[in-house]
């Protein structure tokens, strides 16, 4: 088994191997994939109830992040096979030689055929009985229900989950239903990780509002709130953030989000009292101990172990551990660890 590392914009990314359906075609890039398709698969857990952590791992480990033969020419991503299927054909060895698997006009085409495939049928009928935030149980579900024969299927769905913290996307679409719920008792707090869960569906009422979601960036997924003040939250390196905005004070974002102060001082490492300056990235949880992603970055200015702190999202002391004998100011050009792994 081979490892392969991707150099990006100044990144050194860690990049693990796939083999569940087909060769893969092209260099495998788990973040830019699941920037490319979370908006889809947080539509689908409104619209089809299916959790969006399990559809993007699903699309990843089915199709090596996009980038196997079925991927790239049937833009088939969960190696859906023929059965009672009407459209366009590919064939390709799996199971069996010359099996027959489905072929899409489009990634999107396959992903809503994915939901249908899901919900239509009697044998996954289980699943939509589960709490749609237990990606542990969906995963087992599917492999209990004949869904792949790989005996680790499950596992590796939830490694994936776990790994890239796709649990999140679950998250932010509870956030946004908790919106339209007016129980005051399912409350979701940014804060809280364990986020208690609204028990109604107000599906209908979403659709239109998680279709006009955005992914800002690679690291950033932006997450309108209608029918409240309460500012988009963000998800900036697999952290729950928001863009400070002249005016704002500690005291103040601890209100709007439910927070401590304490946990605003603490998660952002700042002093009591210490001004907040407009435009800057404010978290709403704790920082990482290392970065779930990137492993190591060339500056391109100098900085120092608080702004690569903010900038990243892994507290200062950390960095400072994984980097012995840099100090500051750190000086352009230097490559300086994100991650110890």
């Amino acid at each position: 088994m081979k490892f392969s590392l991707q150099a990006s914009g100044g990144f050194v990314v860690l990049l693990w191997p796939f083999s569940i359906h087909c060769q893969q075609t092209g260099s495998i890039d788990i973040p830019r994939y699941v920037e490319k398709y979370a908006n889809v698969a947080m539509r689908h857990m409104v619209e089809y109830g299916i959790p969006a952590s399990i559809t993007l791992a699903q699309g990843i480990l089915e199709s090596a992040a996009g980038t196997s033969e079925l991927a790239t020419q049937a833009n088939n991503h969960f190696g859906i096979k023929c059965h009672d299927w009407q459209g366009e054909t590919y064939t390709y060895d799996d199971d069996a030689k010359g099996e027959c698997f489905r072929k899409y006009r489009s990634p999107e085409e396959s992903y809503e055929d994915h939901a249908l495939f899901l919900t239509r049928r009697p044998r996954y009928a289980h699943l939509f009985k589960l709490d749609k935030m237990d990606y542990v149980a969906w995963a087992k579900g599917l492999k209990a229900a004949g869904y792949a024969t790989l005996s680790t299927y499950p596992e590796k769905l939830i490694g994936y989950i776990e790994k890239y913290r796709l649990y999140r996307y679950d998250s932010l679409v509870w956030l946004q239903l908790q919106t339209q719920t007016l129980n005051p008792q399912n409350t979701l707090h940014p804060s809280d990780n364990s986020l208690s869960r609204p028990k109604t569906d107000n599906s209908s009422v979403l659709r239109k509002n998680l279709s006009d979601w955005t992914m800002a960036s690679a690291s950033v997924v932006s997450v309108p709130v209608p029918g409240k003040k309460q500012r988009p939250i963000e998800i900036h390196n697999g952290l729950k953030s928001v863009i400070v905005r002249p005016g704002d004070t500690q005291e103040s974002l601890a209100q709007e989000f439910d927070m401590a102060v304490w946990q605003i001082r603490r998660f952002n490492e700042l002093g009591h009292g210490e001004p907040l300056s407009p435009g800057t990235r404010l978290y709403l949880e704790p920082r990482h101990d290392a970065h779930p992603q990137i492993k190591s970055v060339v500056l391109s200015r100098s900085e120092t172990w608080k702004s690569l702190s903010a900038a990243y999202g892994v507290r200062s002391a950390s960095l400072k551990a994984m980097n012995p004998g840099l100090e500051e100011p750190l000086p352009e050009g230097v490559v300086v660890k994100l991650s110890s792994e």
